[in-house]
């Protein structure tokens, strides 16, 4: 499995070379092999897929009230402050998701010569819709329909974000169709470092097929306040929520989506989180572990509601000071009152496994509560809002190492309100999906949901110099983009966009 992490040091460089101003068009990438295989370059592109989520995303943990600064660190303006640029956060968020859809795009491009490697082809579709996706909640409008095009167009045009979604749904449906209902081919297997290890080729695309459909369920639902009258949570139904499968427990994912090429506890090799947040392959405190320490709003969101996930999510102090207990956080933006690592709570221990760990792209609970959203919305005609709730909050019991006893015990205290309005209902489900959302799994998944919706209510940062009371809307195009695509960066409006009052389509909110 070593060979398949040499491919993402690869990837990794070629982000890097992302930053140079010669580099014209961002769809290319000098430093892949010229002649390699679908399934090196399948196993590659996925297993760089968590650096993205545990390094880039970092800024998104922190705004969605998960991670603050470490005592005896000083907390950087950029993200305390707001005072970010187009040189901050947006290059490698930009150059690293551009340079992964590259990688699934000449997948795709490399298996489509060849009937019985329509698998490849189809994985390549479902992850190219992936980066895309992200793409699009971090910048809004991007390259698209251009994009990939080096050799006749240097200068690829930004498509709006709309459009974009509209398409990846068409592309999900596609690559959904191309597995069939009764998949063949050429199995991925080992090359797929995600699903590969189901068993057959029947069992690994079926659970491609689930992923594809709830990736296209969550687009839907990040479109659902469009259209919503003023202070309402409820839109019209979009239409990339035409055709959704029903909530049936078959269609959805039902099994986490977790992603290891071959973790091994050495320089390189080591599971992006674990040698991160926890120790590195020498067994030092993770470089991230060392300046990032837990978020007192998530930490006193737990306590208040005796939430047993804390102990799980996040380490006991290592020296409990009075009144605050085992478990403690800094207050995002005080400098003042900062404490350091002994009396601050880090990565807890169902993130601390092992250097080998796998990676978490998308979790079951993650999956049931898009569906129990998707039910109380009307865009799914079929299941049970409250069942799915419960089931979305005992899939995440059992992935921290609870048992599903606890979840019972759990639920009991906090049902799912059946008599409450729909708001309330919506305002459940997104607060159970902030819990699965934890310690730096997906803060971007998080920070969309408050963008299209307020819920939770974050916190802003106490900086008294921050320049907002507001949180960030969204993040800039990244300088690159401004030195070495001018005429199309100023058509998408590059040279105007507010940190606060820019949005990206979906959000939909006033008064910023």
């Amino acid at each position: 499995m070593k060979k398949y992490i040499l491919i993402t040091a690869i990837i990794l460089a070629a982000s890097v070379s992302g930053c140079k101003k010669d580099f014209l068009s961002l769809e290319v990438n000098p430093n892949l092999p010229s002649v390699t295989t679908p399934q090196l370059s399948l196993a590659g592109a996925l297993a760089f897929v968590p650096n993205i989520e545990v390094n880039d995303y970092i800024i998104y943990d922190i705004w969605s009230g998960y991670w603050s600064w470490n005592g005896g660190v000083v907390p950087p303006a950029s993200i305390f402050q707001y005072q970010f640029t187009n040189t901050s956060f947006s290059p490698p968020i930009w150059n690293d998701l551009y340079t992964n859809a590259t990688n699934f795009n000449n997948l795709i491009i490399a298996s489509s010569k060849d009937a019985s490697l329509h698998n490849f082809q189809a994985i390549g579709m479902i992850m190219k819709a992936w980066d895309f996706e992200n793409l699009v909640d971090n910048f809004n409008d991007v390259p698209y329909s251009q994009a990939f095009q080096p050799s006749t167009i240097l200068f690829p045009k930004y498509d709006k974000a709309a459009a974009i979604y509209t398409d990846l749904g068409k592309q999900l449906d596609a690559a959904i169709a191309l597995i069939g209902t009764a998949p063949s081919g050429t199995a991925p297997g080992n090359s797929d470092v995600m699903f590969g290890k189901a068993g057959d080729v029947v069992a690994e695309m079926k659970l491609w097929t689930r992923f594809a459909q709830t990736l296209k369920l969550r687009l839907a639902i990040k479109e659902s306040q469009i259209g919503a009258s003023p202070g309402s949570i409820l839109g019209p139904i979009p239409a990339l929520a035409a055709g959704l499968p029903a909530a049936d427990g078959s269609a959805y994912l039902t099994t986490d989506a977790l992603i290891n090429p071959g973790y091994a506890n050495t320089a390189n090799q080591i599971n992006p989180y674990y040698g991160g947040f926890v120790f590195d392959a020498n067994g030092n405190p993770g470089a991230n572990a060392q300046v990032y320490r837990a978020n007192a709003y998530s930490i006193n969101l737990l306590k208040n509601n005796n939430d047993p996930r804390l102990a799980q999510e996040f380490s006991a102090v290592q020296t409990p000071l009075p009144a605050t207990g085992n478990y403690r956080g800094n207050v995002f933006g005080d400098a003042v009152n900062i404490l350091g690592t002994q009396f601050t709570s880090g990565a807890g221990p169902a993130y601390s496994i092992s250097p080998t760990q796998s990676s978490i792209l998308m979790l079951a609970a993650e999956s049931y509560f898009l569906q129990a959203e998707a039910v109380v919305r009307g865009y799914i005609t079929t299941g049970n809002a409250a069942t799915l709730y419960a089931q979305g909050v005992t899939a995440d019991f059992l992935y921290l190492g609870l048992s599903a006893g606890q979840a019972t015990t759990y639920l009991a205290a906090n049902p799912f309100p059946t008599t409450g309005s729909q708001g309330a209902q919506i305002q459940a489900i997104i607060g159970q999906k902030y819990v699965a959302f934890l310690n730096g799994y997906d803060g971007l998944q998080a920070f969309n949901d408050y963008r299209r919706t307020s819920f939770p209510a974050l916190p802003s940062s106490v900086d008294p110099a921050a320049a907002s009371t507001h949180l960030p809307s969204r993040l800039f195009y990244p300088i690159t983009e401004a030195q070495s695509n001018p005429v199309q960066y100023a058509a998408a409006g590059g040279a105007t966009i507010s940190r606060f009052t820019s949005q990206i389509f979906w959000d939909t909110r006033t008064g910023l």
